[in-house]
């Protein structure tokens, strides 16, 4: 996901944000101006209780309007944790964690089959050879790169009738060395591995996924059915000799694919990814294994070098700059709805400060007064919370396409969300109504 580094602020952007500013600054700044030129046309003492209770609900509203928008972002943040979580938790079908991959095309300097046979062999033996490797190998379509060899072709099972056209069985064509699967650790799920023997004059054998297998042998073992394709305009036929566990390839949001395995060794492939599993880092493996690629051929360029941690990494890119883009937006909507909360309740009670005092000096308790005060804050807040909740759900399918196992309306994340929600709305109600609560009734009753 390169597309992340070349995120920068230009001159638009920046006007941009200015217009907004200025334009939000002078909104939010109308509504008081107009309020107290209003006032100044009054004498003291004018102002009504119906003007004054306009007020209030002006404001309880615009708080109300924030905690909906925040109880959204919230949601949103929520859903988008679930869904990451949810990814992390996936099977790749491999063990990424030790193994290094460095990305070769030989085609130019070795045109000739045999040439690429025994260039490939040789570098193996080189990196075999380095300190701390426990396992070579090499493969055409390596799970997770970017600039994968991806042959994708139709193929048919010898024996059984032709299918109709269009409905032929299809596959992702690969050819590996016998250690790729053993560095990837890629479990043997029935018969055997491409192995040494599969050498070029040995008859021509392919290794298929699981997923391959479910799908065509789904009651039955395809080990020793012969499968008839045609791979780089040559025609084979190829008897299959083992299973292997499936891999994800593209993304951990995919489905493994169906895959057939063909060995280097029969057909010598000019565009390998190199893999190596150490025990040591395998980010300090890269560097001494480009050097004993180049002991073999020193022009040998390198398309892309990456350990396999990093290749699946950079696949959840994107769900990481949204979640922690959202994440951010969702903490500075709860400290805006905390803040606008905090506000309304100072305000009002302020305005209700006689109220409070013969309350007070009635009798009324110090934890009857915070009652009272976080109760009519709480309903600003609910109103907030029921509205938020009608466009998380209204709107929830917008983030569908970030979403991985998860619905969008999942009712654990918003009711986590509405939670979260009353929660910080409660612990900012509470504040003004101790402030209240702890007021001296005679003063405030003379002070009236």
């Amino acid at each position: 996901m390169l597309w992340l580094s070349s995120l920068h602020v230009d001159g638009r952007a920046f006007a941009f944000a200015a217009v907004l500013s200025f334009a939000v600054a002078l909104a939010a700044g109308a509504v008081p101006a107009l309020r107290l030129s209003g006032l100044g046309l009054q004498a003291p003492g004018q102002r009504t209780m119906t003007a004054d209770r306009s007020h209030r609900r002006i404001r309880s509203a615009l708080v109300a309007v924030e905690v909906a928008l925040a109880l959204v972002l919230v949601s949103g943040c929520g859903l988008l944790l679930r869904s990451f979580v949810n990814l992390l938790q996936v099977d790749t079908g491999f063990q990424g964690r030790g193994v290094a991959a460095l990305q070769v095309f030989a085609w130019d300097r070795h045109p000739d089959p045999s040439a690429r046979r025994a260039y490939f062999a040789r570098v193996l033996d080189r990196l075999a050879a380095l300190p701390g490797v426990e396992a070579v190998g090499a493969v055409t379509a390596m799970p997770f790169i970017e600039s994968n060899i991806d042959i994708q072709g139709v193929f048919r099972i010898v024996g059984r009738p032709a299918p109709a056209q269009g409905e032929e069985p299809r596959a992702s064509f690969n050819v590996a060395t016998p250690g790729y699967f053993e560095v990837m650790r890629i479990p043997l799920v029935r018969g055997r591995h491409l192995g040494s023997r599969d050498g070029p004059e040995a008859p021509r054998v392919a290794v298929v996924s699981d997923a391959l297998a479910a799908r065509y042998w789904p009651d039955a073992d395809p080990a020793g059915d012969r499968l008839a394709l045609r791979y780089n305009g040559q025609p084979l036929e190829l008897e299959v000799v083992g299973v292997v566990g499936s891999t994800r390839h593209q993304g951990l949001d995919e489905h493994p694919r169906p895959e057939i395995f063909m060995p280097h060794a029969q057909l010598p492939s000019g565009s390998m990814t190199l893999v190596a599993r150490s025990s040591l880092d395998p980010r300090r493996l890269i560097e001494p294994a480009k050097a004993a690629v180049w002991e073999v051929d020193p022009r040998q360029t390198f398309y892309r070098t990456a350990t396999l941690d990093e290749l699946v990494g950079r696949t959840l890119t994107t769900r990481r700059f949204a979640l922690v883009v959202l994440t951010g937006f969702a903490a500075l909507a709860l400290l805006l709805a905390a803040a606008g909360l905090y506000g309304v309740l100072s305000s009002i009670a302020t305005q209700y400060r006689r109220e409070i005092g013969v309350r007070m000096a009635l009798g009324a308790g110090w934890a009857d007064i915070v009652r009272l005060v976080v109760f009519r804050g709480l309903i600003v807040a609910a109103a907030g919370v029921a509205a938020g909740l009608v466009a998380v759900i209204g709107g929830a399918r917008l983030l569908q396409s970030f979403l991985f196992s998860v619905a969008p309306t999942d009712p654990l994340s918003i009711a986590g969300a509405a939670a979260l929600m009353l929660i910080v709305a409660g612990v900012a109600c509470y504040l003004p109504a101790r402030h209240a609560a702890d007021a001296d009734p005679v003063e405030v009753l003379r002070a009236e």
